[in-house]
């Protein structure tokens, strides 16, 4: 005895016996189908199947819980660090275009971006060993001392700050090399995101209930992506943009791909002929060219 319908509500589950079978679970379209939905039960894997998400699904925030709203917070401040290391690593200056002349301002705003990568890890660390709870470990001070370019268009000249850095000017050229090595390789020990990171720090702000692209923005500052998130009616997730996206002939695609699962735990699905979507405008993380939907959102009913 087999039901398919095209509607999750035509679907009595309570009366579903044992040998029928529906092409619907109980409350797939919230739990599944809905960003917000997604997001919570993708992070309830860690817990009910030991499942580290960060393997293979881009961090994401839902910003109207306080819990995420810090995580998030920190997370930015996270990615602002690691850029530096990383573009340290290739031989790219510093972020902060007024440092790059600078060599003991490049060497604060590099010593600080060690000190916040190795105290994010240290707490993730902890936390996923059930040591203390994840929360707060960074504040927007530490993102002014890695990026003190924002401090201006942040509006927080007049603020007292917290002040850091200066030890590594008293250091040698290779000895800031090594201590850059030091935090770049346990970057890549413990951090499985890095490379998909990028050094931009772009996010992707998605309506937690919308479909068909409908009000999806990238943002690369963290005050527009917390205004844009928390400004509307329902719940919006933030996700980490892939920056080091595959493309195809320059522009992203993706692949959509129609299932059929027939069993939860184990997981069995069945495909069938996927096709491909791609982007009409080249890919590019250049700030003049995040707001360009024809580059960024593969969704048929935007291109």
């Amino acid at each position: 005895d087999v039901r398919w319908t095209l509607s999750h509500d035509d679907i009595n589950f309570p009366t579903v016996a044992p040998p029928q079978l529906v092409n619907h679970f109980p409350n797939s379209g919230v739990e599944l189908g809905a960003k917000v939905g997604l997001h919570r039960n993708v992070k309830g894997l860690t817990w009910l199947d030991g499942v580290d998400v960060r393997g293979f699904y881009p961090r994401m925030y839902t910003l109207a819980e306080p819990g995420d709203m810090q995580d998030f917070v920190d997370d930015f401040i996270f990615v602002a660090a690691h850029s530096e290391i990383t573009r340290r690593s290739r031989g790219d200056p510093v972020t902060c275009a007024e440092a790059r002349g600078d060599e003991a301002a490049s060497r604060r705003i590099l010593e600080h971006a060690a000190t916040v990568c190795h105290r994010f890890l240290d707490n993730r660390l902890k936390a996923d060993t059930f040591e203390h709870e994840s929360q707060g470990v960074l504040d927007i001070d530490d993102y002014f001392l890695v990026r003190p370019d924002m401090v201006a268009k942040y509006k927080q000249e007049a603020r007292e700050r917290r002040k850091g850095g200066g030890q590594w000017n008293e250091l040698s050229e290779a000895d800031v090399d090594s201590r850059v090595k030091e935090c770049m390789q346990r970057l890549q020990d413990e951090h499985k995101q890095l490379r998909m990171d990028g050094t931009r720090n772009v996010w992707i702000v998605k309506p937690g209930y919308g479909s068909r692209g409908r009000g999806i923005k990238c943002f690369d500052d963290m005050q527009e992506i917390i205004s844009y998130a928390t400004g509307r009616k329902k719940a919006a997730i933030v996700q980490k943009y892939v920056e080091d996206c595959m493309t195809l002939s320059g522009r992203k695609f993706d692949i959509r791909c129609w299932v059929l699962v027939t069993n939860w735990n184990p997981l069995t699905v069945w495909t069938y002929e996927p096709y491909m979507r791609i982007c009409t405008s080249e890919h590019s993380l250049e700030a003049e060219t995040l707001a360009n939907q024809y580059a960024h959102l593969c969704n048929r009913c935007v291109q």
